[in-house]
């Protein structure tokens, strides 16, 4: 039982048990950056290393609010049907906004960081996510060996941008 809690942690840590190339299936064809002068919207897929994960992202900023809102879901295709795994949510505090770049960043799900770069100039977004065992209660988890090797202090940066096969020729 205490392994399946172990699995269930890590996977909604890291969105998987173990390091698979997803097949997505064109999730999104367009990372789109919209900014006005109190307002950027982000639509995209996070991509590691130019391939897609599989996960769809909105981010909306308000500068009157001073916050950041991301939703992100897991979405694949088999055949016609569109499977939707999970949908998260959450509200980060502005840190920066000038007329180049846009950053907020705050704690995210279990024993997490994230960071959200935007790049206004270029229309370009970056998702950075770490983990660690900075945070009470994460010691406890920390001491698997399987949380050690799979997420212990290990951090992402995502790009925010189109589904590769939208690119394939």
């Amino acid at each position: 039982m205490r392994a399946i809690w172990l699995l269930t942690v890590i996977y909604s840590l890291t969105g998987t048990v173990f390091a698979e190339e997803p097949q997505c299936n064109a999730v999104l064809p367009l990372g789109i950056v919209t900014a006005f002068p109190k307002f950027v919207n982000v639509d995209g897929t996070l991509l590691l290393d130019g391939k897609s994960q599989c996960v769809v992202v909105n981010i909306e900023c308000q500068r009157d609010l001073g916050s950041c809102s991301h939703a992100a879901t897991d979405v694949t295709l088999t055949g016609p049907i569109v499977r939707v795994s999970r949908i998260y949510r959450s509200v980060f505090p502005i840190r920066k906004w000038d007329s180049a770049e846009l950053v907020a960043s705050g704690e995210s799900g279990l024993c997490g960081w994230t960071e959200i770069y935007i790049n206004i100039a270029n229309k370009t977004a970056r998702l950075t996510t770490t983990t660690s065992t900075a945070r009470r209660g994460c010691n406890e988890v920390a001491k698997s060996e399987l949380f050690k090797s799979v997420v212990n202090n290990k951090t992402q940066v995502f790009d925010i941008g189109s589904d590769p096969f939208w690119t394939k020729k």
